[in-house]
């Protein structure tokens, strides 16, 4: 294991997502693709989740490499590890965090949501103070746990790649070491902040309204804004996985422990 790197990590993130642009480029082109044949089969949201949770561990995948070995891997050389079977076993991860965000949603769906809609559903009727208190309290807790769950055994995805200690409890350790919910609401923060900046100049120069701008895979393919639209969404997406990877990797190679970075 190398040192930890000394550039900041929004900063490392840029440099991570640069270094790494050609596999970003394919995985952009591939989840394209995918989602064009996709789109003919109608097939259940969730066959569509494992199958972007592939292309997205790609990305990831090539971003911890990046981190992790200080800068040396770059472009697809990022995608190399010195442990066999590292990609597969950081993929099965990967799917596994994905089955069980949908499995919390379908017990949301089957569990929560019947008890929040209304007995006569021929009535349209505003929900009570209690449902939306209720409903609200849920998402916060939603996406609290996402940040802790991710925060306290995400260095198992650099581990990984890095051929380290991939255990739940010593993942939990270096989580626990170092402040890393906070820095994965600040990138959070961060993509949002930038993906409204774009969002805004796309539409002033696509034309429309914010109310068309949501990607629909129904009509992706339909106009050349779509496209545009949905591989911009895409960039962010991994702008996003890739700026995640890097608080994931430096909070493995030990970087938060020393000092505020």
């Amino acid at each position: 294991m190398i040192h930890p790197p000394e550039t900041g990590t929004v900063g490392l993130s840029w440099r991570a997502y640069l270094a790494i642009a050609p596999v970003i480029i394919v995985a952009v082109a591939l989840h394209m693709a995918v989602f064009y044949v996709l789109e003919s089969f109608n097939l259940p949201l969730v066959i569509v989740a494992l199958i972007d949770s592939a292309i997205t561990a790609l990305v990831a995948f090539a971003a911890h490499n990046y981190v992790v070995t200080g800068g040396a891997r770059r472009g697809f050389r990022a995608l190399k590890s010195d442990h066999s079977r590292a990609f597969f076993s950081f993929l099965v991860l990967s799917i596994g965090v994905v089955l069980a965000m949908h499995g919390f949603g379908w017990f949301v769906d089957t569990a929560i949501a019947p008890m929040l809609a209304p007995a006569d559903t021929s009535q349209v009727e505003f929900p009570s103070s209690s449902s939306v208190a209720l409903s609200f309290g849920i998402a916060i807790l939603f996406v609290v746990a996402v940040f802790v769950i991710i925060g306290g055994f995400g260095t198992m995805f650099p581990a990984i790649v890095d051929g380290g200690d991939t255990s739940p409890g010593m993942a939990w350790r270096r989580g626990v070491k170092g402040p890393i919910v906070y820095r994965l609401i600040g990138a959070a923060l961060i993509t949002s902040v930038i993906g409204l900046v774009i969002s805004a100049l796309l539409l002033a120069l696509l034309g429309g309204d914010s109310m068309h701008f949501s990607i629909n895979l129904d009509h992706v393919f339909s106009t050349p804004r779509g496209i545009i639209l949905a591989a911009t969404n895409m960039l962010l997406t991994f702008y996003m996985t890739t700026l995640v990877a890097t608080i994931l990797s430096k909070a493995y190679l030990g970087s938060y422990t020393t000092k505020d970075a």
